[in-house]
């Protein structure tokens, strides 16, 4: 009996030792599987087939690639710098020996701007999340119109200058101006870009694209009982001015979030544009009641020029994911500003002539700027 025990027992513990070489390598396999998984969380091969760190998408577990569909409400306000359209002063217009006989003088004065209301507009997107290295590309539609209206009425005892009439000798006193300026601002943005993680809280979208903006403005001045100081006649006179901007370029920026918690984030952006296009200028002079002349008195102007424009935001969002994060929905609000410079491109008329008039180059920059609403939503 203990003969075969004997000769069990080395079989026996060679059984024993192979079942725990067994567990001990499944247990070690284990562990290296789990290793290379979190290797491949941090770090990853690029298509030049280096190994390279990784930066985590933004995108929920679950979702992998699906469209999405941006709504914003705009609530802005736009200022055109160079429309001024009246000086108002408490003395009188009058001539001076230093300006030459029947040259008009005002002294001291303020200039009188139009009073540029707020409105509402709007945006909407469309776009797509690739499965491909987590990119997506954006398609969107900015749409604001805008409509004010100013006037201004000469003080007792003081002068009200026209500043939108063709007149040098004996400047141009008027009774009662009136301002009307309409915006028409629509803007066309095709972004690529790509949401990721540059460290815990914080994650960025850098973007690259095209933009088409197609800006116009169009005014009217229009002056009650003008007179000359070498006159003593009155008349009234409008003058309508048009001043359009159709362009196309180049766009790039980013966006970033630092995340205080699963839902809550603490928004910016900044963006830059170089866009080439078309100035489409025109003034037209009106004389209300009056037969001056049978021409028709105007002028109109076409310049091709590279222009610039800035923007940038700041806000506060809230996210949240629903259906294993297969659904997304983010809620922004944010303040929101853009400038385009050198949008005047209009001229003002010193001497008219015919054959030399002589213009004024009446440069200055649009801005716009408020509260925008945003609602995504990822599918």
């Amino acid at each position: 009996m203990f003969k075969k025990l004997n000769s069990a027992l080395p079989l026996s513990a060679l059984s024993l030792l192979m079942i725990a070489n067994a567990q001990g390598f499944a247990l070690e396999s284990s562990r290296i599987d789990a290793l290379e998984a979190r290797v491949a969380q941090l770090s990853q091969d690029n298509t030049q087939y280096t190994v390279s760190g990784k930066n985590p998408t933004t995108r929920t577990t679950g979702y992998n690639s699906g469209a999405f569909l941006v709504s914003d409400f705009l609530y802005w306000q736009a200022v055109q710098d160079g429309i001024e359209y009246a000086l108002k002063s408490k003395a009188p217009l009058g001539s001076t020996a230093f300006l030459g006989s029947g040259q008009a003088e005002i002294t001291s004065g303020k200039m009188k701007s139009i009073d540029f209301d707020w409105g509402p507009g709007f945006r909407i997107g469309l776009g797509y999340n690739f499965r491909y290295d987590q990119w997506d590309l954006f398609l969107n539609w900015t749409r604001f119109h805008n409509h004010t209206t100013s006037s201004s009425r000469a003080p007792s005892g003081g002068s009200l200058a026209a500043l939108w009439i063709p007149i040098t000798v004996g400047g141009g006193d008027t009774r009662h101006a009136h301002a009307r300026w309409h915006l028409m601002y629509d803007v066309v943005d095709l972004e690529l870009g790509r949401s990721f993680y540059l460290t815990k809280a914080l994650s960025a979208r850098p973007f690259v694209g095209l933009r088409g903006a197609f800006i116009r403005q169009h005014m009217k001045f229009e002056y009650e009982d003008v007179h000359l100081i070498n006159s003593p006649n009155l008349f009234d006179m409008n003058t309508r001015a048009k001043n359009d901007y159709f362009s196309g370029g180049l766009r790039a920026g980013t966006k970033m979030n630092f995340r205080v918690s699963n839902h809550w984030s603490f928004y910016g952006a900044a963006a830059a544009s170089l866009l080439y296009g078309d100035f489409d200028v025109k003034l037209h002079f009106q004389f209300p009641g009056q037969s001056i002349s049978p021409l028709k008195l105007g002028y109109k102007a076409n310049y091709h020029r590279t222009q610039a424009n800035v923007e940038g935001s700041i806000g506060l969002q809230w996210e949240t994911g629903y259906a294993d994060g297969r659904y997304h929905i983010t809620i922004l609000a944010c303040y929101e500003f853009t400038e385009w410079f050198n949008q005047n491109q209009l001229l003002k008329v010193l001497a008219p002539g015919l054959f030399n008039p002589a213009f004024l180059p009446n440069d200055g920059d649009l801005g716009m700027q408020g509260g925008t609403l945003s609602v995504r939503f990822d599918f």
